[in-house]
């Protein structure tokens, strides 16, 4: 039916695999969450499709190959995926792509991709709760102008200290969360030359910031 644009069947109890939506041609909008479906990720979507939300099933096995074109909004958080993000996502992601991506709650391994500004005004970027490792990506600041609504990267096996270039994120990022890795070093270059985090946020105006954890 090609006059469907958005379909949400969150939390109906849903079960099976994902279908193929192949006659929806100009399907937009889909939101599968909080159901039962199994099986694993589709390796393609409609054409249109700009926002997915598959949170909260029982989806097993890997990210696809390829990054979905035209994704701006994915929802994959809560399910049980693992492997890391493959190396097309980190070549095929334009600036700007997401204005959301939660990979939150997974398995996820290997090194965060080191993304030339992959989130868009206001958007953000959830990968917390996995097994990520290595340091933190210094190409993710190269877009500081953007303003970030909040960076998660929690509960995972990051090491390294923060990339002096991250400094620059302070005055566009609302939340940034780095808690629960192993991270170390001097922080000073966040916090005006002050290395206690507890003077945030009030301290560091005229910065955006307004949470900031480091545990």
């Amino acid at each position: 039916n090609a006059s469907v644009l958005t379909v949400n069947l969150s939390g109906l109890g849903l079960t099976g695999s994902i279908p193929p939506f192949a006659g929806l041609v100009n399907l937009q909008q889909l939101d599968l969450s909080n159901n039962g479906f199994t099986g694993t990720l589709p390796l393609s979507l409609p054409p249109f499709m700009s926002v997915l939300h598959l949170d909260h099933n029982m989806i097993t096995g890997s990210l696809p190959s390829a990054l979905y074109p035209g994704i701006r909004e994915l929802g994959l958080s809560w399910l049980s995926l693992n492997g890391s993000i493959p190396t097309s996502w980190v070549t095929a992601a334009a600036p700007h792509q997401f204005n959301l991506l939660d990979l939150s709650h997974n398995a996820l391994t290997g090194v965060l991709p080191n993304w030339s500004g992959p989130i868009g005004k206001d958007g953000t970027i959830d990968m917390s709760w996995n097994s990520f490792s290595g340091s933190l990506p210094s190409a993710w600041a190269d877009y500081a102008g953007t303003l970030y609504q909040a960076i998660k990267l929690s509960h995972n096996q990051l090491t390294g200290t923060l990339p002096a270039h991250w400094s620059y994120m302070a005055w566009f990022v609302v939340e940034i969360d780095l808690s629960y890795n192993m991270l170390n070093g001097t922080f000073g270059d966040w916090f005006g030359g002050d290395t206690n985090p507890s003077l945030l946020p009030s301290q560091i105006c005229p910065n955006r910031i307004q949470k900031f954890e480091l545990q």
